[in-house]
């Protein structure tokens, strides 16, 4: 994994050996971003230089984004000058402030937990209870479209191809819509083929 503080997009990557970048080229980012690591659910924190943090998905895509900088406030827990992040096994994200002289600790929101345990529930293949977090994250944020993706692939799962599109279209999705939408008509054409052929004939 690379940052790059002079880049405002694509400024995160994943390498190979072989040098090729994992993450869409297009993924979103900010000029002075200074280091990053990589979370329990293989999810990466970026810092800034500035004071925002970022986090990204497994592949690269921008899941939140929020700002904790000392705009003349000198309060604790804003931050002056980041140059360090961690993560440790309570989830909490650790700044190191070289501004501040100190390691700050952030512990994470009940939305957070709940994106988290439903990137967790995706990758062991529990569909019920990503679904779930998913909906739950939404009674915090009604157009996060990460959440509105994540339920469209569970409806998939589930064959219930016309929920699927329906957040998809929300997210603003256009592979999941696009393919969605396929399976939608194959099933209707499937359903109504001796009708269809019975017009045609006539």
């Amino acid at each position: 994994y690379t940052v790059t503080s002079t880049l405002e997009d694509n400024s995160i990557k994943k390498f190979n050996v072989s040098g090729t970048n994992y993450f869409n080229n297009q993924s979103r980012g900010w000029v002075g971003a200074v280091d990053l690591w990589v979370g329990n659910y293989n999810n990466v924190i970026v810092i800034e230089e500035y004071g925002w943090i970022h986090e990204y998905n497994s592949e690269g895509e921008l899941v939140f984004s929020f700002s904790i900088s000392d705009v003349g406030a000198d309060r604790e827990g804003l931050l002056l000058l980041p140059q360090s992040v961690a993560i440790n096994s309570e989830d909490q994200i650790i700044v190191a402030d070289q501004g501040n002289k100190l390691l700050q600790f952030y512990k994470p929101t009940e939305f957070t937990n709940a994106v988290h345990t439903a990137f967790q529930a995706y990758q062991d293949g529990d569909e019920e209870l990503a679904q779930e977090n998913w909906e739950y994250s939404l009674e915090y944020a009604t157009i996060f479209d990460l959440a509105h993706e994540g339920l469209g692939d569970a409806y998939v799962r589930q064959d219930n191809y016309e929920d699927a599109l329906y957040h998809y279209q929300l997210a603003s999705y256009n592979e999941g819509i696009s393919n969605t939408f396929w399976q939608i008509r194959q099933t209707w054409m499937e359903q109504n083929l001796e009708t269809v052929m019975l017009i045609l004939a006539i």
